[in-house]
C-alpha cells in the first residue's frame, strides 16, 4: 500500500521504486474494496518513469549510434550462420555482469568484431 500512496500524492518515481517488490500477483486487487488494481498502477508508473523520468546514460545513445552506424553488422551475420550447438557455446561463455557490479567492468566493453566468443 506503501506505493499505492504515493500514486495518490502523484509522485511517479516512488511508485515505480517502490512496486519493484510487488510480484503483480493481483491479490491486493481481488480484496480490494475501492476495486483498484494496484499492480495495474505499479505497472503504468514503471513504464511512466521509465519513458519520461528515468535518465538514459549517455554509453546507450553511444550504443545506439553504433548499431545504427554498422558497428556489429559483421558479428551479428557471423552468429546469424551459426548452428545452434555452437551458438550456445558461445552464449554459454559470455561474461556477465555480477549481482554486484560496484567496481567491475566488462573485459570487452565495445565487444569487438572478431571475437569468437571464446576466452
Amino acid at each position: 500500500m506503501e506505493y499505492m500512496a504515493m500514486a495518490i500524492q502523484g509522485d511517479i518515481e516512488k511508485v515505480a521504486l517502490l512496486s519493484f517488490q510487488c510480484i503483480m500477483c493481483g491479490a491486493c486487487a481481488a480484496k480490494c474494496p475501492a476495486e483498484i488494481s494496484q499492480p495495474n498502477v505499479a505497472l503504468l508508473a514503471r513504464r511512466l518513469y521509465g519513458r519520461h523520468i528515468l535518465v538514459i546514460p549517455n554509453s546507450v545513445y553511444q550504443r545506439i549510434s553504433d548499431i545504427k552506424n554498422g558497428r556489429y553488422v559483421r558479428v551479428l551475420d557471423r552468429l546469424v550462420q551459426m548452428d545452434r550447438e555452437e551458438l550456445t557455446h558461445v552464449y554459454t561463455l559470455r561474461e556477465q555482469e555480477p549481482q554486484d557490479d560496484r567496481g567491475w567492468a566488462p573485459k570487452h566493453p565495445d565487444i569487438p568484431e572478431e571475437s569468437s566468443g571464446e576466452e
